[in-house]
């Protein structure tokens, strides 16, 4: 399934079965407490709405998350648990096939399709601040954001990460 390499990285060795990213009809407990709902409603103050929960089930785990969309920006938004501390993180697909994904995993990696940003993944203003920034860097390119906003798109768009980077195209 995986195998472990150093530095405690793992990659895939069975890419048409792990992970397995589905849709949940509701937010687990630790999702919904207090502080998760208080940056729930920060996300929707800054234009975001609610999709649903999804949950990343993988060999060591399942990692689930609330997912947001912002429709004028084309920008997936996500509250997920560390440590029962709540953080975010924001990824935009691009017309060009890329995507660009603003959080704290894959800082200072370079990946084919996928641009890293590192952001304050406790602070959702902050955050979606420096993503925009970003955003708006890659429109100066004439790359724009290209999303249709839905749970199932942001389904496909994990899998299609996994099936990417396991082919040899992550990096």
């Amino acid at each position: 399934m995986w195998k472990a390499e150093r530095g405690s990285r793992y990659c895939i060795q069975e890419p048409e079965r792990w992970p397995e990213v589905i849709a949940l009809p509701v937010a687990p407990f630790r999702l919904r407490l207090p502080h998760f709902e208080r940056v729930a409603k920060r996300l929707v103050a800054l234009g975001f709405r609610e999709l649903g929960t999804r949950v990343e089930i993988t060999p060591v785990g399942g990692i689930p998350s609330r997912v947001f969309f912002h429709p004028e920006l084309g920008t997936y938004a996500e509250i997920y648990s560390f440590l029962l501390v709540p953080r975010i993180s924001f990824l935009t697909p691009l017309s060009d096939g890329r995507m660009l994904y603003s959080g704290r995993a894959g800082r200072g990696m370079t990946y084919a399709r996928l641009l890293t940003n590192e952001i304050p993944t406790h602070h959702p203003e902050r955050g979606w601040a420096r993503h925009r920034e970003r955003l708006q860097s890659l429109d100066q390119q004439g790359t724009r954001p290209s999303a249709k906003g839905t749970l199932e798109e942001r389904l496909a768009l994990t899998r299609a990460w996994y099936r990417n980077y396991s082919q040899g195209g992550g990096r």
